[in-house]
């Protein structure tokens, strides 16, 4: 895919222009994993079209978990609502929604929040900060703090501003992965490994899958066992349906990764979730009962987790 083509289709699934930064990284890194899927050869690493930089997308809610670190920038169209997590983001974090935020600390790169923000701890941005509502917090600190007229800030910090906010969706969604899962049907390399689309629907002890570079098929995971994907090249697996799992791990070789694009509505882990490669599920709802660590881009739909959830290069 030509970069020409792949700005083109950045621009198309994100719905942005060129001044959101957030969501032309993650259009870029969509769209090389939807190529991935309809092409013939997948792509060597989604991430390679983000710089490296994860990029951590969430269409609606983030709920529940202990601590929420990305290297990266992070974007949640709706409510961040972890009353009790640390929350770190290297780079930009944007909570667009109208209910705002809650969290047990933040230390962000820059911060923007749509409705009132809530931190029991630290609130400490290295840049500038825009919360459009009250502000409550342990401590703050940021090169710049603006909220509107008449917004609360306790306790106001250094630098406080006051002047109209508005937060736009960080996020393009939603993005439509039904022709990626159609293709991947048609046309996979199942066949090399000796799998059949059926065979992660229904077994009742841990399994394991050996995947090469190339592009395979599923038509749901669902697994009362451990999933583990041992991976030794550029792979992309496509999952039509859901992912139901005790734990999902990938074990990558130097330089390997696994593209997971996920046409269901529900990824669950009873355990632990840890990938090595990006993630494409804008309309799944990702549950995590245990940790959860990925290296690479993530967009969903919403994320519960009931423990750190990580996000790295």
């Amino acid at each position: 895919m030509t970069a020409a083509r792949l700005a083109a289709v950045a621009f198309a699934l994100a719905g942005c222009t060129t001044t959101d930064v957030v969501a032309v990284k993650l259009g870029l890194a969509d769209a090389a994993i939807a190529d991935a899927a309809l092409a013939d050869a997948p792509v060597a690493d989604a991430r390679v079209a983000v710089g490296g930089t994860p990029l951590v997308c969430i269409c609606q809610d983030a709920t529940s978990m202990t601590q929420l670190s990305a290297v990266g920038d992070v974007g949640v169209n709706g409510t961040l609502g972890a009353s009790s997590a640390s929350v770190s983001v290297s780079g930009r974090l944007v909570v667009a929604g109208l209910a705002g935020g809650h969290a047990a600390a933040v230390n962000a790169g820059a911060l923007e929040v749509g409705g009132p923000l809530v931190v029991t701890g630290r609130l400490d941005v290295i840049g500038a900060a825009a919360v459009a509502g009250d502000v409550q917090a342990g401590s703050i600190t940021a090169a710049s703090f603006t909220v509107p007229a008449g917004a609360t800030v306790t306790p106001p910090p250094p630098g406080l501003v006051r002047a109209p906010v508005s937060v736009a969706l960080p996020c393009g969604c939603p993005v439509d992965v039904t022709p990626a899962v159609a293709a991947a049907r048609a046309k996979n390399d199942d066949a090399a490994i000796g799998l059949h689309p059926a065979d992660l629907d229904g077994p009742t002890r841990d399994t394991a899958l050996t995947l090469h570079g190339g592009r395979y098929f599923v038509e749901r995971i669902a697994i009362e066992g451990d999933l583990t994907l041992t991976v030794d090249g550029a792979a992309t697996l496509v999952v039509a349906g859901d992912i139901s799992t005790h734990s999902l791990t990938v074990n990558a070789s130097p330089g390997s990764s696994v593209a997971l694009t996920v046409g269901g509505s529900r990824i669950a882990a009873s355990g632990p979730l840890s990938l090595v490669g990006p993630l494409l599920a804008p309309g799944a709802d990702l549950f995590i009962s245990a940790s959860g660590a990925i290296r690479g881009t993530v967009f969903i739909r919403s994320l519960a987790a009931s423990d750190d959830f990580q996000v790295t290069p």
